[in-house]
Order: C-alpha cells, then structure tokens, then sequence
C-alpha cells in the first residue's frame, strides 16, 4: 500500500492546494481510450510469468496501522517503524549501509525494503524482505537498481522497478523474478491493485511521466494518463487510481480516475483524500497519512478534522522522513481488537461491498462506483469473506445463473451475520438475499410473441434453450400452446456447444427452407451472421432475435444495410441491476422497508428490472447510446426515485 502522493510538494503549496479543494472546478476532459501499446512495448510469451492473481486467502486478525518509513537521522538511510500515532519509534534495519523505500506486507508480518548494502559480493541497490521486529533480514532480487517495492493483495508476490522495467517476483524467493514490460521506455513506481489483478506504473522519463496499467501477468497493458504530468499513482479502496498531476491544465491536481482512465474527477483537498486513501489512528479514526515537507524538511503527517487546523506532524524530526507505509489489512477491522480493550468506536458510515467483479462484466462494476460516488458512501470490493472483515453494511453479489451454485456457501455466512445480499442476475432461497434481475419468462415471452406475431402465428421454427437453470423452455412451450399453427422442427439444450451456433443456423435455414424464425437465448450475433453466411436470399431470411450488445447492434444495422427491410428485436439482459442493488442496498441500510408486493420470482425474494426493447424503430438512438457511454452491453438504470417509490414502502 504505496501512499507517496504528496512527497514532491512543498508545504505551502499544499496549503494552497487544500484551499482550493473547496472551490468548484470543472472535472477534465475523459481521456480517450487507451492506446494500444508499441510492439516494443508487448510481453513476450518467453517472458510471460507463471504467477496469477490468486483468490484472496481468510483475512488476517484485526491490526493496527504501523508505519513504516525511512530517515536519515542516525547519519544514513534507515527503515524506521512506529505505532499509528506516531508512538514506539525504532530503527528496524540499523545498518551502516543505506536503506529507504519501506512496503509493508498486508498481514503486517513483513517489510520489503531497498537497500545498497554489498551482499554476495555484489554492489548496487536491490530489494530485501525482514520480518517485522526487523529481524530475518534476506535479499530478494539481483536486478541490479531495484526500487519500489509493492506486496500483492494476498502477499505472494512482489513487484517493483528495476533497470528502467517492471518485475515480479514470489515474495519468498522461490521462483524466479519476471519482467513484465521489458521495454525501451523509463518504467517506474509499480502499484499492485487492491484485489491482486492489475498493476499500475509510471512510464517516460524526465520529460514527462505519464500511468499505464497492466494484467497481473503483464498482459492488456494500457496507457491511461497522456499529458506527461502525472509524478506517482496509487490505487483507492474501490479499486479507482489517485494521482498528482503538475500540469494545471490537465483539469485537476489530486485526479481520481477509473483503472481505465475514464471518469476522471478532482478528488477534492483538505479530509477529502481520506476518503479514497483512508489512513486508521489507533482509536479508530479515518484520516491521511503522508509525507509532506515544510520549509524544506519532510516529516510524515496525519491530515484530518480530529486535528486542530487539520495536520498533525508525527515525527517532528529535522532529518529527512519520507515514505511512509503501512499494511494493507488494518483498518477499520481493528474495531473489533479496540472494543476488546474495553475502547468504544463508533462508525456510523454506510459500506457497501461488490463481490464477484469480472472483466467480461465491467459495466456492472462502473454503474456500481457510479452510485457509491452518487451516494457518498465508502464502497469496497473483494470475495465474501474479505468484504464480511471489512465491515460491510451490505453485499452486492455480481454473477449469473451459471455460476450461482458455488456462491451459495459464502452468500449464506453473509447472511447468518445480518448482512444483506442483493444478487445481480440470479435467484436462490436464502433468508436475507434479494435478487436483482429481469424476469426470464417475461424476457423470453417478449421476444418471441414479436417473432410469432411477425409470422402471422404459423410456421417452422427452431430455439436454442441454451441456460436450463432460467427454464425458457417452459416458457415457449407455454407459449407455443396458445400458437397452434407454429411447428418446432429443431431445438437444442444447455449441453449444446453455443459456439456452433454460426455452422448450425446455415444448416438450419437449408434443412428447412421454410422455417419461419430462430430463436436463442445466447449467442444471437452468431446466429445472425449465420444467416449472412448461408447463401440464402436475404429476402427469404427466418427471423432472428438480436443481441442487445454494441457487436450485436453494429451487425444487425449492417444487415439492415444490406436489406432494409430485414426487421429484428434485442433485450438488453439484465440492464443496469448493479446500480439499482446498491440504492436498493442503500435504501434499506437507511431504515427503509421494502414493500412485500414488489417482490417477485421462485422464492419471492425477486426485485425485477424491466427490459428496454431495441428495434428497428430505435435502432440508431441505442446506438448512438452506446456510443456515447461507452456501453458494450446495453444499459438503462432505474431513477433513485424510481428504486424508492417501486421497492420500498412508503
């Protein structure tokens, strides 16, 4: 847990800089997207590293925020540590060589640190790990010019820079260490993100640094920042990136950013960074810790309203102080160890934590920051275990129908400890969880009584049932029962390969030269470029539902090109359910009731959100929607109002 952000400031001028946090001022201009990197830039498959970003293991028991950091006092560089108020000073590495740049292991039970010390006969400056009361001292790399030391989220592994390139290496030295960029740019200062599965750096030089981000395993790397301004990056709490720009005219000074570069904002001054970068006093209050220098001596700081004008100077020394740090697992968990020394701390702010995040689902993830930014409650993300040590008030469990089942357990200890659950896009029988999804019979119903009416309710056709557990068979054999001129000549299950959906829509269109319509509940692009593939006149087209996607919209309008006349409809599935969880989350932790009748589904525990229908008719509008927003899947939220005055009792 990197917190370097202000170390380049003067005093004064972060005095200034607080002054104006208060102050609005126009967010900058988004960047573009990223741009893909230089083939000089891409990992090599020879380099490519076996570690992974593993699931997090049971968190650690509550400690307190020590800090590390290092200090010239004694005549040279050491590490020092003290407690979270600056209390129990000691001098860990105590050695006459010079040691800086301390990491903190996030269980606390480690520190990693540079140090220039001749070892093996070898001179330079590499990373060593001690344990934590400064003993067990052991060299980790042999790059020479190592710096920057970051701990991944389940202590593993370690990366940090070395001759200009990022590395990694397993944190006890058992495997090798890998270069991750090896390319001819200046890469510097690697951070590891909160839940392991990403890594930002600094990229350029003196003339201009500028953050990337990357895979865990180097992989989808992405410049992020492009003006050259930036001087240090940080991962927050929610997973969004923190930087310092000099550039006035980048739009902001303290930028907070998504991983992506998009949605960025002024993250404000003065006890507004504590909100994104939170530092935990020993009696349990939230505030920043950093370094900061004041008439050209650095000390490390605590900065929060608890204190008289804010600041408060932890280690008033003459020397040189900088780089504090401390372990990513205390917190606001260490609650619980202050409440058994008979100590009371009391924590009125709303948590909300977001279970599950998948890259092939990032909207969801988006329109979950959306509302915890709308809301001004502090959200967290991680498995269900990390986010119960976390103190979340509620969960926002993200997943499918698919993938349910091996939730269960973890959903269930949630709720065994009066957590709330909200499940995006599935539904189970569990006292305490509520599902937020659309209603599958209803989805399935839509789209197909439009192919039925469009067919004058006589005809062949086929469906691909392909997600058994939503049981759309159920719903177009009930449906079909009130067609009695419709015939369903080929139909295929949830053991059917999707991807042969393409080869078999040709072969279906030219077994049944009559068939009227095809339906399927995945995959529908594939079938469509089937059709544009089989040969077949485009007038004698069957019918097709569409894919409510950008790929999914961008070939139906080719196809409308082609034949204008070619009509289709696409349900967005489900639409916009992570930002609705977390008013609906929200909304309850407030003290409101959610009203019995709005709940719907198997269990009666179902809050459904309706799906927008895409045709011809509003084809381009959507289009343009998702253009605008950067949507891959189409998206549409309820109003707060509209969450409140649909779920809730008055």
């Amino acid at each position: 847990m990197k917190h370097r952000i202000l170390a380049p400031l003067l005093f004064a001028a972060f005095i200034a800089l607080v002054a104006a946090g208060c102050a609005a001022s126009a967010p900058p201009e988004t960047p573009d997207t990223a741009a893909s990197l230089s083939p000089a830039r891409q990992v090599p498959t020879e380099l490519a590293p076996t570690i992974t970003a593993s699931p997090s293991p049971t968190p650690a028991p509550p400690l307190p925020c020590s800090i590390a950091f290092d200090s010239d006092r004694d005549g040279n560089r050491e590490i020092y540590v003290m407690g979270p108020d600056g209390e129990n000073l000691r001098n860990l590495s105590n050695h006459p060589a010079e040691d800086w740049d301390p990491a903190w292991s996030p269980d606390g039970k480690q520190i990693a640190f540079v140090s220039n010390r001749i070892d093996d006969g070898m001179e330079g400056h590499f990373i060593y790990v001690m344990d934590a009361d400064g003993g067990a001292v052991r060299k980790l790399t042999h790059d020479n010019r190592s710096d920057y030391p970051d701990w991944s989220h389940d202590g593993q592994t370690i990366t940090y820079a070395a001759d200009d390139d990022i590395f990694v290496i397993s944190a006890d030295g058992s495997r090798k260490s890998v270069n991750l960029t090896n390319s001819p740019e200046k890469d510097a200062r690697p951070v590891w993100s909160p839940d392991g599965r990403q890594i930002a750096w600094l990229s350029g030089g003196d003339g201009g640094w500028n953050i990337f981000v990357m895979d865990a395993d180097g992989e989808n790397a992405k410049q992020i920042t492009h003006n050259g301004s930036v001087n240090n990056a940080a991962w927050t709490v929610d997973g969004r990136l923190f930087t310092h720009m000099d550039n006035p005219e980048a739009g902001c000074s303290n930028c907070l950013m998504d991983a992506d570069g998009s949605n960025a904002v002024n993250a404000g001054g003065k006890g507004e960074i504590q909100r994104y970068l939170p530092f935990w006093t020993g009696n349990g209050e939230r505030v920043e810790c950093l370094e900061l220098e004041k008439e050209g001596n650095a000390d490390i700081f605590q900065i929060g309203e608890i204190f008289p004008e804010m600041f408060n100077n932890l280690t008033k020394h003459p020397a040189a102080d900088r780089n504090p740090d401390w372990p990513a697992a205390c917190g606001d968990q260490s609650n619980q160890a202050l409440a058994e020394t008979g100590q009371t701390v009391v924590d009125d702010e709303i948590v909300i934590g977001y279970a599950g995040d998948e890259k092939s689902q990032a909207q969801r993830w988006d329109n979950f920051r959306k509302a915890c930014d709308e809301l001004g409650v502090r959200c967290v993300n991680g498995d269900i275990q990390e986010l119960i040590a976390q103190g979340a008030d509620a969960i926002i469990q993200n997943t499918s129908s698919t993938f349910i089942a091996e939730l269960i357990p973890g959903i269930q200890e949630a709720s065994a400890k009066g957590i709330p659950v909200f499940i995006l896009d599935a539904e189970v029988d569990i006292d305490g969880v509520y599902s937020v999804t659309i209603d599958h019979h209803s989805w399935a119903r839509t789209s197909l009584e439009w192919m039925f009416a469009k067919i004058g309710g006589e005809g062949e056709i086929a469906y691909f049932d392909l997600h058994p557990v939503n049981r759309y068979s159920d719903s177009i054999e009930d449906l079909l029962a009130d067609y009695p001129g419709i015939s369903v000549v080929e139909k295929r299950d949830g053991s059917y390969d999707p991807w042969k959906m393409k080869p078999e829509t040709v072969d279906f269109v030219k077994l049944h030269p009559d068939l009227k319509a095809v339906w399927t509940s995945f995959n529908m692009t594939e079938a469509l470029r089937g059709l544009d593939e089989s040969g077949l006149p485009r007038e004698g087209w069957p019918l097709v539902n569409c894919e409510a996607t950008m790929d999914g919209l961008e070939t139906w309008k080719r196809m409308r090109q082609a034949n204008p006349t070619y009509e289709c409809i696409a349900l967005a599935n489900p639409p916009g359910v992570a930002y609705n969880a977390v008013y609906a989350a929200y909304y309850m932790l407030s003290g409101l009731t959610i009203n019995q009748s709005s709940l719907g589904g198997a269990y009666g525990n179902s809050l459904y959100v309706d799906s927008p229908v895409i045709s011809s008719d509003n084809l381009g509008e959507w289009l343009e929607k998702a253009r605008r927003y950067h949507m891959n899947v189409m998206d549409q939220t309820m109003t707060p109002d509209e969450i409140k005055t649909r779920w809730f009792a008055n």
